[in-house]
């Protein structure tokens, strides 16, 4: 539903996927629902709530260390603070987000996440 726009259907989906990951204690795909929220949330334009998801999502990903959801986290909320304006909460998101990636050896991503560094 995000692909085609229809963002409201999309919250609803993910929000009911979010109340079965928690119930089957699936961390993991918990820390990707709130990854794919905070897209939602920032093509609506709503930061905070963009900002509150990914927020979460980290705390997932740092309890449980997946180091890659670790860095995409980082990554979004870099993208959020460059949205409104606040570029060096950005610059030091998108840095630790660079390091995880390299450190887990995803020199790629690193990559492309240093040309959001520029």
């Amino acid at each position: 539903h995000f692909a085609k726009g229809d963002y409201v259907k999309a919250l609803i989906i993910e929000n009911e996927a979010v109340t079965l990951a928690k119930e089957l204690n699936n961390w993991d795909a918990l820390s990707v629902l709130y990854i794919n929220m905070s897209q939602v949330y920032i093509a609506l334009g709503d930061y905070p709530e963009a900002l509150d998801v990914t927020f979460q999502g980290l705390a997932i990903s740092e309890k449980y260390n997946f180091k890659k959801r670790i860095a995409r986290h980082n990554y979004t909320i870099g993208q959020i603070y460059q949205l409104q304006n606040r570029l060096d909460d950005a610059l030091n998101s998108f840095e630790k987000s660079k390091k995880v990636f390299e450190a887990g050896g995803f020199l790629s991503v690193a990559n492309i996440v240093a040309i959001s560094i520029g």
